[in-house]
């Protein structure tokens, strides 16, 4: 994100995009070390700029300032990474059996 155009040079969000995904990739690598979470704070982040895309003054800091585009990234990084449910290494199966006979009868 390094190399953003002027902003009169890209007329929508699918030709920004075409330009920048392998950017945003590369960006969610930096903070996952792994592809497949990568892709999907990739993905994330590109939605949230997508939806952010009609918003003039957005879209101008989108074009302009490659920091704010990083920092969509990251900031989509920390929201995956604060939902537990989400890694399986946070998971602990649930013992349906032992669960039952704990609880009281009603």
């Amino acid at each position: 994100m390094s190399s953003h155009p002027d902003p009169d040079a890209v007329p929508d969000f699918e030709t920004w995009f075409k330009m920048f995904a392998g950017q945003l990739l590369r960006q969610a690598y930096f903070y996952t070390r792994s592809q497949e979470l990568a892709g999907d704070i990739a993905q994330e982040a590109a939605i949230k700029v997508f939806k952010a895309w009609d918003n003039e003054s957005t879209r101008s800091k989108i074009l302009s300032s490659p920091g704010y585009v990083r920092t969509i990234v990251l900031n989509c990084f920390l929201d995956y990474s604060k939902v537990p449910s989400r890694t399986s290494q946070h998971e602990v199966e649930l013992d349906v059996e032992r669960h039952d006979r704990l609880r009281p009868e009603i």
